[in-house]
């Protein structure tokens, strides 16, 4: 009696469709990267607070439009934005603690 080989899986369908939908939301979002949304409000808060901003930039030889690094840590709770220098290097910019709300 012939015995016929055991047929092996075809692995390739299935993970190009999990490659596909694993990029789909990433290609959707690279095609609005270049969009921030913004409303009234928004444009006169950025005008109201830039020269200010622009000026704390300044005194510590930094720029408006560089790279942001947010770092969040929970204890203590605090927000501290590090701005990218010309050097490339990120410097401390500013420091915020964040409120705690209690549910009573």
């Amino acid at each position: 009696m012939r015995h016929l080989p055991e047929k092996k899986p075809n692995i390739l369908a299935p993970l190009l469709a999990a490659v596909a939908f694993l990029l789909l939301p990433a290609l959707l979002a690279f095609a609005q990267a270049g969009t921030v949304p913004t409303t009234l409000r928004s444009e006169r808060a950025y005008a109201d607070t830039k020269p200010q901003i622009e000026a704390d930039l300044a005194a510590k030889g930094l720029a408006l439009g560089s790279p942001v690094y947010l770092r969040l840590t929970k204890a203590p709770a605090q927000l501290t934005a590090y701005v990218q220098g010309t050097d490339g290097k990120y410097e401390a910019f500013r420091t915020g603690r964040s409120v705690r709300y209690r549910a009573d």
